[in-house]
């Protein structure tokens, strides 16, 4: 009765969070594998922030008198071809990943955002040439553009996150699309342009509120695909180039040549860029359980 009559006195603001925080408590107890999920996502991001301390050698520090040496107590994954310390290497390509990871879902979403909100809310004529050219983008194989393009830019961190994140915004954009032509055709849309409300204001007021939700789950979505295809470039040598330790370039170069007599120098790099996918793809899928509006009826029946 007393708990009753402090949710009585609450704001409808703070019943708002009080619902959903325990909403959410209740769905990391019956979604072990989203918390699992954030758990990796977390040390991913403790493990780039921190590399510089967590790492026991430098990322390209050179022993040739260990060179190929398998795992022991002085180089706990083993070393390279060159003596590096595989340990500090798989830590390294930890921030790699991060960076590249953020950077480029960032970009992506803002670039898929931007051009699903302008078709799909103007329509018309803007839609029509914007679909065009997004079908003129989607009509060639992914990975060929990027390689295409990477081999005119050249290898390097940047390139890298600015071709993935524009080619993948432009692609993912009809998402986006899909739920702006939604939105727009709902009653409080319609009210809102009978009362003369400015198309920008429309957009930042009503439209953008109800797509966060699908914005933030692509970001968590986009960042586990674009460490992957990350991987793949700098595996086929036009991603982020030596000697900065990406996983994919590890298992490209030494990995590859030295796989079978040394199976450990392409095991622990496929091993991090395995679990660090696994850990955001099963996070993102927490994530659209807690905040896919079309979760909200199931939600209020926990």
């Amino acid at each position: 009765m007393m708990e009753d009559e402090t949710l009585s006195r609450d704001t409808p603001k703070q019943r708002k969070y009080i619902f959903f925080a325990k909403r959410f408590l209740k769905l990391l107890k019956e979604k072990p594998l989203g918390t699992i999920g954030a758990v990796l996502v977390l040390m991913l991001f403790f493990t780039g922030i921190f590399a510089d301390i967590l790492a026991p050698f430098g990322m390209n520090e050179i022993h040739l008198e260990d060179s190929l040496m398998p795992p022991s107590g002085s180089h706990w994954l083993g070393t390279d071809q060159m003596g590096r310390d595989m340990l500090s290497r798989c830590i390294y390509g930890a921030r790699i990943s991060m960076i590249v990871g953020v950077g480029a879902s960032t970009l992506s979403v803002l670039i898929a955002s931007f051009v699903g909100i302008i078709s799909g809310f103007y329509g018309g004529k803007v839609d029509f040439i914007m679909q065009r050219f997004v079908d003129t983008v989607m009509c060639f194989p992914g990975l060929l553009v990027m390689l295409t393009v990477m081999s005119v830019l050249g290898p390097g961190l940047v390139n890298t996150i600015v071709v993935l994140g524009v080619f993948q915004g432009i692609s993912v954009s009809r998402l986006i699309r899909s739920e702006v032509l939604s939105i727009r055709e709902r009653r409080y849309i319609e009210a809102a342009f009978a009362i003369g409300c400015k198309g920008r204001t429309i957009i930042f007021r009503h439209i953008l509120p109800n797509i966060l939700p699908i914005i933030i789950i692509m970001s968590a979505t986009e960042m586990g695909f674009m460490i992957i295809v990350e991987a793949s470039i700098s595996f086929l040598g036009f991603g982020v180039p030596p000697p900065y330790p990406s996983w994919g370039g590890m298992l490209s170069g030494s990995g590859r040549e030295y796989m079978l007599e040394m199976p450990w120098l392409a095991i622990w790099p496929g091993l991090f860029l395995s679990t660090a996918v696994f850990g955001i793809n099963m996070f993102s899928d927490g994530m659209r359980d807690i905040l896919d509006p079309r979760l909200k009826g199931k939600m209020q029946q926990l």
